[in-house]
């Protein structure tokens, strides 16, 4: 059989995103410098407004962006209430949690919000009660009191605002303008509500834009079941997973992933599940994928019969496989499916299966709506896989 290449200037590019998004910052065992990052205190957003956020940040952060949003005009955005899809209840141990009232699709935000607060991602390197108190002035009024109103598991060593970020933080990444390595955290009133799971219904994203926070369905949510989303790396072990919650929030986690019984085969077979996933992510980037693919083109190209077949089902086992175990833990971790799904569907494309590209493509299409708002071009995959730039390669 001979190569047939496709590609033409109306083709189709399969996507290699959305980009990973940046790691959440570690609070542990580090302290503000002032020395070094020169912090400064300010309100973004016009101090009528309800939705304004307090931010303590470097200064030249504050410099690129106080501008930009330090009046009416561009602080315009409200985001939408998702009230119809939550609501706060009582769940076993006595904690709180965040329930859906009704169904909720795939994809679909489930709660948005502006954000209360925006900081470094570690603390004050001393307790300082005049500043809590200039950020918590710097909040509307409904909003301290929200605030106030969240968990704080640090009070005694962190104080009253510092103890919730550590408490309730989300990490963001870098900032624009931002000279320091690490990263800011946001919290913000609702969001902070949603509990853990190593298997979470949801996964969330910050845009910069407009400092709100989104979380969007991984996974179809029925009504009365609660909304989760994931704290820590939820691709370490079981055991690993219990030590960290403990050790940053003080709880024992009881999904589905971490209740399988100790020394079962079930759990040996979940953790090295996502022992597997995480050396995926750490050892196969664009580049070693693109080279493969191409290899196994052109050895296919050249084959027929029973070599042919063996060789094109190892190509879609090893990536196929993959797919398969993030659907068994329930878990889509972005530098994990964008560097499994991108080749699966370059591969059923390259053998003109129609079927199963469209179907992974949607896949890839809802898991980078829910990374990034946005599908990053899957869904002209999905709906014309014959004209991406890999159809029918080794027909």
């Amino acid at each position: 059989m001979s190569s047939l290449s496709l590609a033409s200037s109306a083709s189709i590019t399969i996507p290699t995103g959305p980009v990973t998004p940046p790691e959440p910052p570690s609070v542990e065992g580090q302290r503000l410098t002032a020395s070094t990052l020169k912090p400064t205190f300010e309100t973004l957003g016009p101090s009528s407004s309800s939705t304004r956020v307090s931010c303590f940040w470097e200064s030249s952060v504050g410099e690129r962006l106080w501008d930009r949003y330090s009046n009416a005009t561009s602080w315009n955005y409200t985001p939408p209430t998702f009230t119809h899809s939550i609501a706060q209840s009582q769940i076993s141990g006595g904690g709180h949690g965040v329930f859906a009232t009704q169904d909720i699709d795939a994809g679909e935000v489930v709660i948005e919000e502006r954000s209360l607060l925006v900081t470094f991602g570690f603390t004050p390197e001393r307790r300082d009660r005049e500043l809590e108190e200039r950020i918590l002035a710097g909040m509307s009024v409904e909003g301290r009191k929200a605030f106030l109103s969240l968990g704080n598991a640090f009070e005694s060593s962190e104080g009253k605002v510092f103890g919730r970020v550590l408490t309730n933080g989300i990490g963001i990444g870098t900032l624009e303008g931002s000279k320091m390595e690490g990263g800011y955290v946001a919290v913000a009133e609702h969001i902070a509500r949603v509990n853990h799971s190593c298997r979470p219904a949801t996964s969330w994203r910050f845009d910069s834009t407009n400092f709100t926070l989104q979380l969007r369905a991984l996974q179809p949510i029925t009504s009365g079941s609660e909304i989760t989303t994931s704290y820590i790396d939820i691709l370490l072990p079981s055991s690993s997973r219990q030590s960290e919650l403990r050790r940053k929030y003080g709880f024992t986690c009881s999904c589905t992933a971490c209740t399988l019984p100790p020394a079962s085969r079930e759990l040996k077979y979940s953790d090295m599940s996502r022992s597997l996933l995480k050396t995926w992510a750490k050892n196969n980037g664009y580049d070693v994928h693109e080279k493969e693919l191409r290899a196994w083109v052109s050895r296919a190209s050249s084959m027929d019969g029973k070599d042919r077949e063996k060789e094109d089902m190892k190509m879609i086992d090893r990536y196929l496989n993959m797919a398969r175990t993030m659907e068994r833990e329930q878990t889509w971790p972005a530098d994990v499916w964008t560097r499994v799904l991108q080749p699966l569907v370059k591969v059923y494309c390259a053998l003109g299966d129609k079927e199963n590209a469209i179907l992974w493509a949607r896949v890839a299409e809802h898991l980078a709506k829910v990374a990034t708002g946005h599908d990053e071009g899957w869904s002209k995959v999905a709906e014309n896989p014959e004209r991406s730039d890999w159809w029918g390669l080794v027909f």
